[in-house]
């Protein structure tokens, strides 16, 4: 949805994004509406299970979060509206993007897995990032690693990995004539107050 209200192809160059779910592939599209639906129904505890990869640091933190995010009643009425066909269409390109994917290995809100179809989709313009020992909320979980995979996405850092992150893919091409500026980054990040 954000991909196709930004209108990606015309507007971005450069697209930095953690654990994407809209290129859902399309036989498991309505178990992941499903899932999302069943989201504001399990217990906090069953939430934060799915969402983090160690739960206990983030108990007091998250669970008060959570409540006060699926209790606001915008967030209720998106989550009844999720439809399978409102995601991507794998053959939706993205145009002159370059994208890069960042994921949990133990991410088991949005399936690790599925990042396979953004590699076969869009690997020729595609950098492919796998966090360790991480859930669904990096910037939380592992705020300096995450930092360090965003350097390296704008060339302020050669690492090819670290402690808690690795390269899986690097692309083959590149649209872009120079590195972005800092004023060129716009960052979405949920669930996260700064």
């Amino acid at each position: 949805k954000y991909a196709q209200q930004l209108n990606v192809s015309k507007k971005i160059e450069n697209l930095i994004l953690i654990a994407p779910s809209g290129l859902t592939p399309l036989e498991e599209r309505q178990a992941f509406a499903d899932f999302i639906l069943e989201g504001q129904n399990v217990t906090l505890d069953e939430l934060l299970a799915r969402v983090v990869y160690d739960p206990k640091p983030y108990q007091l933190l998250l669970k008060e979060e959570f409540r006060q995010f699926y209790a606001q009643p915008e967030v209720r009425d998106f989550i009844s509206s999720v439809k399978p066909e409102e995601f991507l269409d794998p053959a939706q390109p993205f145009g002159a993007t370059n994208l890069s994917v960042i994921w949990g290995d133990h991410d088991r809100f949005v399936p690790t897995q599925w990042m396979r179809h953004w590699i076969e989709r869009y690997g020729a313009y595609l950098n492919a990032y796998q966090m360790i020992q991480t859930g669904h909320l990096p910037q939380l979980e592992r705020p300096q690693a995450l930092a360090e995979v965003v350097l390296h996405e704008l060339g302020l850092s050669s690492a090819q990995e670290g402690r808690y992150w690795k390269k899986l893919q690097s692309r083959k091409r590149s649209v872009l004539k120079s590195l972005p500026k800092a004023n060129d980054v716009v960052v979405l990040l949920p669930f996260t107050k700064k």
